[in-house]
């Protein structure tokens, strides 16, 4: 399956597109005549599927259920030779500053791998992400991180970069280039990222040690009315579900495919 169709289809799984076609072929039901019932009923099945995913509940359990899996890496074990920051999307505008060319996912995520790196004199880091057709003069996620590396004082001789990887399978089929079975590799991503990621990285048989960033929820002590306010359906308990969906959805596929082993903890 080519890497548009497989996103095309992921998308249409997401909860947004599923209400809003579910909407619409309810209100073709609806106004055809025949079929009205049915028509009732996915409009309504529409309308509680969003009132779910929109409420704090569901989505922030679904999210807290990945992220609590692994914690902070604050003391990376100096056995560990290398760290790989796994790509998370860059904006194809070269109008934009350098950092600003990064997706928050991909700022994040590099300024924990070059914290890491910094605890370790030995290491070296591999920064990865690509898309599709990637050409010589293409800036690629793996580019821009690397262009911001350097101008944060991490030496060139020290990156390793993996500019061809579309998926977080293939950043981990790639990083087979360069790491020994018997080194250590710490892998940088989202924390609601981290399980799927895990799951790709053991099957391909490294010692990777996981090293969560950028929580989507980010627990502590509120006044009641927020977490009261915080309960109500809100777009911000959307874009948690589809985070949520979208990590199950792709291990899921992963794992039908023979790229991802079990869960760690599973």
């Amino acid at each position: 399956m080519s890497f548009e169709l497989t996103k095309l289809l992921g998308a249409l799984v997401m909860p947004l597109p599923t209400i809003l076609i579910l909407l619409i072929f309810g209100l073709l039901f609806l106004y055809v005549g025949r079929g009205r019932k049915f028509g009732i009923f996915l409009i309504s099945f529409a309308t509680l599927y969003l009132f779910v995913v929109s409420a704090a509940p569901f989505s922030r359990d679904a999210v807290i259920s990945l992220e609590n899996n692994y914690s902070m890496l604050k003391d990376p074990p100096q056995a560990a030779k290398w760290i790989i920051v796994l790509g998370g999307g860059v904006h194809d505008d070269p109008s934009l500053p350098p950092l600003e060319r990064l997706t928050i996912p991909s700022r994040e995520r590099l300024r924990e791998g070059m914290r890491i790196y910094r605890k370790l004199p030995h290491a070296k880091l591999i920064l990865s992400g690509g898309f599709p057709n990637v050409k010589p003069d293409s800036i690629t996620t793996a580019d821009a991180m690397a262009n911001i590396a350097v101008r944060w004082g991490i030496p060139e001789s020290d990156i390793v970069l993996s500019r061809f990887p579309v998926n977080t399978a293939a950043e981990a089929k790639a990083a087979t280039k360069w790491v020994k079975e018997d080194e250590m590799l710490i892998v940088v991503t989202s924390a609601v990222h981290m399980p799927r990621a895990m799951a790709l990285f053991d099957k391909q048989g490294f010692a990777a040690v996981p090293a969560p960033t950028e929580p989507s929820v980010k627990e502590a002590k509120e006044p009641k009315y927020a977490t009261w306010a915080r309960a109500m359906p809100q777009a911000s308990n959307v874009e948690l579900a589809e985070k949520g969906m979208r990590e199950t959805v792709g291990y899921w596929y992963a794992r039908l495919r023979g790229q991802a082993g079990p869960r760690r903890g599973d």
